[in-house]
């Protein structure tokens, strides 16, 4: 059997008899929590969940959010994020992806309304409060001209999860998917934060590595066969508001 942490149903702090001042002052307490501090340092600041949910949360105007997830596939974003939000707080979810897809994607939410789905970019939507691409930038040829269309919504959080960006210098290769072959771009973090600081109008506000996990383990794929300066050990999560 595993240990069990917790034991006990007690009616005050004071009936337990037990004391936390005497735990949060010990050797081992401090030292224990030194080597976090110290790993803490080390790794910087990493994020393994998406930060869709927690920001769609904090950015509702008048008890609602518009979200406009570009190359959101099936809408596998929808479900948490909806999860997450009190009842009071109405969401609409509106997925950009190609036609295969939004076809497939309309089959999987039991005809929710909040969700909708759209094989180019819609042009009637009259608020956006965030846009978001997860795992999709590095597919984009023209990764400029869809970030500059997609800042005409004046949306306030521009939100990247996933995001191939690192501190090495911009490159194109292929990514082997099972038979295929996909060309994908690893873009310079400062090439990006400038063009959308200077074309676009919005600050960068907030940054992390993104770990995932890969076959069942938590890390990145190996980049050993890449020229040193080329290779990157996790993807991005970047948080851009508009000035």
């Amino acid at each position: 059997m595993s240990f069990q942490v917790f034991s006990g149903i007690y009616n005050s702090f004071a009936e337990t008899k037990a004391g936390s001042d005497a735990v949060f002052e010990s050797e081992q307490w401090l030292q224990k929590t030194k080597g976090h501090v110290q790993k803490a340092y080390e790794q910087g600041a990493v994020s393994e969940e998406y930060s869709l949910a927690f920001l769609a949360a904090t950015s509702k105007r008048d008890n609602k959010v518009v979200i406009l997830d570009f190359g959101g596939g099936l809408g596998d974003r929808f479900p948490m994020v909806a999860a997450t939000l009190p009842d009071n707080i109405k969401i609409e979810f509106h997925v950009v992806d190609n036609a295969a897809a939004c076809k497939v994607g309309k089959e999987c939410h039991g005809g929710d309304k909040r969700i909708f789905f759209h094989d180019s970019i819609p042009k009637s939507l009259e608020r956006v409060d965030i846009i978001h691409l997860g795992s999709v930038l590095r597919y984009i040829d023209d990764w400029q001209g869809l970030l500059s269309q997609l800042a005409t919504f004046k949306a306030p959080h521009i939100l990247f999860s996933d995001s191939l960006i690192g501190d090495v210098p911009t490159f194109i290769s292929v990514e082997n998917y099972y038979d295929a072959k996909i060309p994908f771009r690893c873009l310079n973090i400062n090439e990006l934060v400038s063009f959308i600081d200077d074309k676009l109008g919005y600050d960068l506000v907030y940054k992390s590595r993104f770990i995932q996990y890969i076959q069942g383990k938590k890390g990145f794929y190996n980049m050993d066969n890449m020229p040193k300066k080329y290779r990157l050990d996790s993807t991005m999560n970047l948080l851009f508001s508009i000035k």
